[in-house]
């Protein structure tokens, strides 16, 4: 009889460890919380975002990265001027592929995104840096560096690191990571 109520108390425990399980991960996937697991190896004062894509040109890692971003709502605030995204012929390897666009993702929370495609050896890489502020219309001054710290530094950067998974649709072979950046 002992034996049959540990093993029901155990199964209890492991049933409410995979609820548990299963409502963390559901709030990752909806943005609600921050999620523990892989994001605790983020290094703390991370602050850019990198996304390496294998066999896909800066042109292309560039344009995904903006249509993504346009397709979500953002508002693109600057890019490269003459770019025919039907026509990436147009995008010059020596000119810079940097782009800033920025939404309000909450009704106190506003993102700003700025990135810059490079070329790396067999494919692009995009370095993106996110900043935050209140309200999607505060003055520049208003807008603080996104850090993986705390608070709402931690939140913009989390949100603008789901965002920027997301511009990698073309690529077989990828990686996306985080750096710490010495500038403050």
């Amino acid at each position: 009889m002992r034996t049959t109520q540990s093993f029901i108390r155990g199964l209890s425990v492991l049933v409410a460890g995979a609820f548990i399980g299963l409502f963390l991960t559901g709030c990752a996937a909806t943005s609600k919380s921050i999620p523990h697991g892989v994001l605790e190896e983020i290094p703390q004062n991370a602050n850019r975002v990198i996304l390496d894509q294998e066999g896909v040109p800066p042109a292309d890692v560039y344009v995904d990265a903006l249509m993504t971003l346009k397709n979500q709502g953002f508002d693109v605030v600057s890019s490269k001027e003459t770019l025919d995204l039907d026509k990436l012929s147009d995008i010059l390897e020596n000119e810079p592929l940097v782009f800033a666009a920025r939404k309000q993702i909450q009704p106190d929370l506003a993102i700003r995104i700025t990135g810059d495609a490079r070329t790396i050896p067999g494919g692009g890489r995009l370095i993106a840096s996110i900043m935050y502020a209140n309200n999607v219309n505060d003055n520049i001054e208003q807008w603080k560096d996104a850090r993986w710290s705390s608070g709402k530094s931690r939140e913009a950067f989390f949100q603008g690191l789901e965002i920027l998974r997301g511009t990698r649709y073309d690529a077989m072979d990828f990686e996306i990571g985080v750096a710490v950046s010495n500038t403050q």
